[in-house]
């Protein structure tokens, strides 16, 4: 009675020994239809901690590429400024815009298009354009998402509400 299971199995061949193991596996195995809440529960909590690491990271590479849209619109937009007060010796003036006050770039596009650039850029929405007294300078306040405000230009007058006193550096 104490001789246990290895007595009763020496007249068993190792092939029948692993033969009976392997079929009641199978059976323990066959009873287990289908997968248990907290499988599924992680399962599930899973993909939603992947779905919003990838969510994130996609939201952070849209934000940084209109920024970089927002950089190229305010060159190609310095550009026109420039060649504008090269042709007439002073930057633009903006009507119903006054000197040394910070504008909208809709009077702006009236000036520039279509002789010194072909069409406004659409990146630059709040971007405001504001000139010097007398036409010697101008700035342009640059809103980003990823990036601090700063402002951009020749000879920006340092008493703009949104220059250097608000703590806006130039780009």
């Amino acid at each position: 009675m104490g001789q246990g299971f290895a007595a009763h199995t020496r007249f068993l061949s190792r092939e029948k020994i692993n033969y009976i193991f392997i079929m009641s596996y199978t059976e323990i195995m066959k009873k287990r239809d289908g997968f248990t809440i907290v499988e599924l529960l992680i399962v599930i909590v899973v993909i939603g901690i992947l779905a919003a690491i990838t969510i994130v990271a996609f939201n952070g590479i849209q934000a940084r590429s209109r920024d970089s849209s927002v950089d190229s619109s305010v060159t190609a937009l310095k550009k026109a400024i420039e060649l504008y007060n090269a042709q007439e010796g002073v930057y633009p003036a903006v009507s119903g815009c006054p000197d040394n006050n910070g504008c909208g770039l809709a009077g702006l596009s009236t000036i520039l298009v279509p002789t010194y650039i072909s069409a406004m850029p659409s990146s630059l929405n709040g971007v405001s354009y504001a000139r010097n007294t007398g036409g010697v300078g101008y700035g342009l306040n640059v809103p980003y998402e990823t990036k601090p405000r700063c402002v951009a230009g020749t000879n920006p007058n340092p008493t703009w509400g949104w220059f250097t006193s608000s703590g806006l550096s130039r780009c």
